[in-house]
């Protein structure tokens, strides 16, 4: 899962130690997010970087973060699945000496290389990332195209400028006011959520999908690098047969390049049509059976395991049944 959080500028703290305070208390506060390493980063009284890690790809402590290449900082939050092929492009442009196995070193030496917008269009990920770029004194932050990890804001009076994976972890920095966003309450109660950019706290925004936060100086601007209704315009005369084709091929894809790992891998199945046709796909790929886990009830109203079973047994799943009752929840 991974936490990114960070300070750029430094005026809302009485000084550097102050700031770098708030930092490692927002950075602690996300630590179920992270739970294999912790990682604080500053220059100057300019920007301050942190990062808890959750090991998945490389995981040896050279891929630890805040992550540096020369004097270009980055955090990620998240994992670029196709990394192994931006690699392999830009080893053979000569343009970098890889020292770990990690996307994270890619992402970077990406962005170093192509610029951040072009590097962002390469990508085929879920990530949330901040990139300091030392030679023009800029941070951006940078959100998947789709929104997949979270990524929330705040300025404060004085123009400093916090951001993290949590509302939980600004609000730790101890700079927030602990106030509800009273016009979004009736959005919260109606949708369970507020939607982008606004929150359900005051002074906290949202960096919408497919969206930079830029930051320089003294001026803080948001742009837009993705947009979907723009990728949707592709193909427009292709036939139903070359959709569905197109679509059995993209499904594939995404599946098998998110199976890359150092680590061990499972899949959530419900027995419905999404989670079914993930672990089909998984199967189709593996050469070992895949782990599934289901969540099962005694109330045969709530309980879907007969199909979950049904699904594992299908696909020779080592599969996993949790039954839940009343008292689990109860209990959290």
């Amino acid at each position: 899962m991974c936490g990114i959080a960070g300070i750029h500028g430094f005026d809302a703290f009485p000084g550097k130690e102050e700031a770098l305070g708030a930092l490692r208390a927002m950075v602690s506060s996300m630590g179920h997010r992270g739970p294999d390493a912790e990682g604080i980063w500053c220059e100057d009284d300019v920007v301050a970087l942190g990062h808890r890690r959750l090991s998945i790809l490389d995981p040896t402590p050279g891929s630890n973060q805040p992550f540096t290449i020369g004097r270009d900082v980055l955090v990620l939050n998240g994992e670029v699945y196709n990394y192994v092929e931006l690699r392999r492009d830009l080893e053979a442009l000569g343009s970098h000496r890889f020292q770990t196995d990690s996307d994270t070193e890619v992402v970077l030496a990406a962005i170093r290389h192509w610029g951040m917008e072009r590097a962002l269009g390469r990508m085929n990920g879920m990530f949330a990332f901040a990139w300091w770029n030392p030679d023009t004194e800029r941070l951006m932050v940078a959100r998947d195209r789709l929104g997949i990890k979270p990524l929330y804001w705040h300025q404060t009076s004085q123009g400093a400028v916090l951001f993290a994976s949590e509302i939980r972890a600004l609000l730790a920095s101890g700079v927030l006011p602990r106030k509800l966003n009273m016009d979004h309450v009736p959005e919260q109660w109606m949708y369970g959520t507020v939607h982008a950019p606004a929150t359900i706290v005051q002074g906290v925004n949202m960096l919408e999908p497919g969206s930079l936060l830029v930051l320089e100086d003294d001026q803080v601007r948001t742009a837009t690098w993705w947009d979907p209704a723009d990728a949707a315009l592709g193909e427009p005369d292709a036939s139903p047969t070359e959709r569905k084709n197109r679509l059995r091929t993209l499904l594939s894809d995404a599946v098998r390049i998110r199976m890359r790992s150092d680590v061990d891998y499972g899949a959530f199945l419900s027995g419905g049509i999404d989670s079914s046709a993930v672990v089909g796909l998984m199967a189709e790929q593996s050469t070992q059976p895949i782990k599934t886990f289901s969540i099962t009830f005694k109330d045969e109203t709530l309980d879907e395991g007969l199909w979950s079973r049904m699904v594992a047994q299908r696909f020779r799943t080592d599969h996993h049944q949790i039954e839940l009752e009343v008292d689990d929840f109860l209990a959290q």
